[in-house]
């Protein structure tokens, strides 16, 4: 035999080990592959509509691709850790360095090799579907075209990741001696000490995470008033820092309430001495430790799948409540004090919405400009605009909210948030004069009532707002309020190029809808590929876990055949360990998606709503237990195969 058939038959002999691995790097190659011949398409440069997804393409690229290189890396070094004992071996019958350089580079690169050809087949294969759906989306004609560039490409990309993985993975086993080699991998696993100390603070420590998230969803308006969290919930940091929590949970859900339901089962005498439940529930006590690190990952990857890809597609259903939210009205026409055409205009836009079927409510507003208004971002000064008691309630009740009464010098602050990430506590100020009346501010607040006009309104009483009106320039402010507003789009571009050019805004939300439409639309299609690669990788530390001690598990089953152990009881005793291995991380994952959407949306609970999340993981869950009962029947096959071979 030579040394390269030697290597050959390593790679059939753990083709089962090999076979997860082989699958998410084919996955991983073939997204990969589609990917890169969309983005070197011709038409993807030439069509002004493509450019959101070539920016995407650039950005998912590399990020892919690195998520490709984590995966190996750690694939290997599991299947590593299964076959230290057989290194340790070989060792020990003097294979040299350089031999077992060359054994590893050659096992690896084959499947390497083998998994870039299949992704590129696979990768054709569903390429057309790909542009298929690419041309639904931009509406534009967008055939399949293939180079020989990307073929290339990917293939170099990838064989260079698989060689770098063949040139690092030798040195973790030389690392190691040969008595570590051969005695770790038949060193018996033990049960995790536990106690009841640490058990009540890791269950403390759960309820406080899962406590904190929900008092922050709920209770924004009172987190607002403290400095450090006002800066968090504006910069953002919050949705890190409830992730970063959420991963904290679910690895302490897994290391102690795990140890502790196991400990407590083994207690229960009448339920632990039933019929086959010690076998199983031995079984997981004493690979707990593994099993942890394992569902950790696995719930970590598998939340990660579906909170994308919920995420991407509620964006995609409420993509016109968001442009409103951000518009606050479909078309909002500010006057300067210049305008000389404002009734010619508003007549012009009444006109078409009448004559069109559409129904409309309008509101004209004044407002009083301590600053210029018409460009308010292009000068470090602060904007502010003062408008009245009446006037402000004429806009909350359009707006449908809360009037306010004011008298003498009270005024009320609203604070539009800084034009950034800014908190509206930086602009806010203690003390603000107008004119010779030094205003007595009762209140701050900081809810959006006119879009991009100013960043500091001041609502003054009638009676002061009269006295000063006479002070400032005048700026008149029209808003709409449509209810059919997204079908506007030719028209809110018309009104836009048309108006816009003199001393006057116009904003509309239809203008800008179409194409958050179509780029909320690539970003679910693309973003679902991309969470596919990361189900196929939690699933796969999934296998890779099962079948790593599948000898000891042999020879386990085989001496409790010898002693009366019917098979129907082993299909048994596999079932109930797979479900406890396989549904736990999704089930959490799925708790954990649904809180992540309604954090993230924790202003607009209403853009998570559970049934569209339950369509999600539907979804993703129907292809766990797919993959369940693939691998069930695997695993039993298996072992059965070995009892056979014993005559058992």
């Amino acid at each position: 035999m030579t040394f390269k058939q030697f290597a050959l038959r390593n790679v059939q002999r753990n083709l089962s080990s090999y076979l997860a691995f082989f699958m998410a790097s084919t996955i991983s190659v073939m997204v990969f592959f589609i990917f890169s011949v969309a983005f070197f398409h011709p038409g993807m440069h030439l069509a002004n509509k493509s450019i959101p997804l070539t920016e995407l393409l650039t950005d998912i690229l590399p990020f892919q691709y690195g998520c490709s290189l984590v995966f190996i890396l750690y694939s290997f070094g599991t299947f590593l850790h299964r076959r230290w004992g057989e290194f340790g071996l070989l060792r020990l019958l003097g294979i040299t360095d350089l031999q077992f350089i060359k054994l590893m580079f050659f096992e690896n690169v084959l499947i390497g090799f083998i998994s870039i050809v299949s992704g590129i087949l696979l990768g054709l294969l569903f390429s057309k579907y790909f542009f298929f759906v690419i041309s639904m989306i931009f509406r534009f004609p967008l055939e399949f075209h293939l180079s020989t560039f990307p073929i290339w490409f990917t293939f170099i990309a990838f064989i260079s990741l698989f060689i770098l993985v063949s040139i690092l993975s030798p040195f973790f086993v030389r690392s190691k001696n040969i008595y570590y080699l051969l005695t770790k991998s038949r060193k018996q696993n033990r049960q995790p000490k536990t106690s009841l100390l640490q058990s009540v603070c890791g269950i403390t420590i759960i309820l406080l995470m899962y406590g904190w998230l929900v008092y922050e969803i709920q209770n924004q308006d009172k987190l607002k008033k403290i400095a450090f969290t006002e800066w968090l919930m504006y910069s953002g940091y919050d949705i890190y820092m409830g992730v970063v929590i959420l991963i904290l949970i679910t690895y302490l859900l897994f290391s102690q309430i795990s140890t502790i339901g196991i400990t407590l089962l083994k207690r229960n005498s009448r339920f632990y001495f039933y019929k086959t439940n010690l076998l199983w529930i031995s079984n997981l006590a004493h690979q707990a430790k593994h099993n942890v690190r394992n569902l950790f990952m696995s719930t970590v990857l598998i939340t990660i799948s579906l909170a994308f890809t919920a995420n991407l597609y509620t964006s995609y259903l409420y993509t016109a409540e968001q442009i409103l939210k951000e518009f606050l009205v479909p078309i909002s026409y500010l006057s300067y004090p210049q305008d000389k055409q404002l009734k010619e205009n508003i007549n012009y836009i009444d006109t078409y919405l009448e004559k069109n079927g559409y129904e409309y409510e309008k509101i004209q507003i004044p407002l009083l400009a301590l600053s210029n208004l018409r460009a308010p971002s292009a000068s470090n000064e602060t904007s502010i605009a003062l408008l009245s008691n009446s006037h402000f309630n004429q806009l909350a009740r359009f707006l449908g909210r809360e009037p306010i009464s004011l008298e003498g010098n009270d005024s009320l602050e609203l604070v539009s948030g800084g034009w950034g990430v800014n908190p509206p506590s930086t602009f806010q100020r203690k003390e603000m004069a107008v004119g010779e009346r030094k205003l007595n501010i009762i209140g701050t607040d900081d809810t959006h009532y006119v879009r991009s006009v100013a960043q500091i309104y001041y609502v003054l009483s009638d009676s002061l707002y009269r006295q000063v009106k006479s002070s400032y320039p005048t700026y008149t402010l029209v808003e709409y309020q449509i209810p059919n507003w997204t079908r506007l789009g030719d028209f809110s571009t018309q009104i836009t190029k048309r108006f816009n050019e003199g001393p006057r805004e116009v904003m509309t939300a239809a203008n800008n809808f179409q194409g958050e439409l179509i780029r909320n639309k690539t970003f679910f299609f693309i973003g679902s590929f991309i969470s596919i690669v990361f189900f196929i990788a939690a699933i796969s530390f999934l296998y890779f876990r099962l079948f790593a001690n599948i000898q000891g598990e042999r020879e386990k089953y085989r001496n409790l055949a010898k002693i009366g152990l019917k098979r129907k009881e082993i299909k048994l005793i596999i079932t109930r360990q797979l479900a406890i291995f396989f549904f736990p991380p999704f089930i959490i994952a799925s708790v954990h998606t649904h809180m992540i959407l309604v954090f993230l949306n924790k202003e607009n609970v209403e853009w998570a709503p559970f049934d569209k999340v339950l369509q999600v993981i539907t979804i993703f869950g129907v292809i766990q237990i797919l993959y369940f009962i693939w691998i069930r029947s695997k695993y039993i096959r298996m072992i059965f195969h070995y009892l056979d071979q014993g005559k058992i």
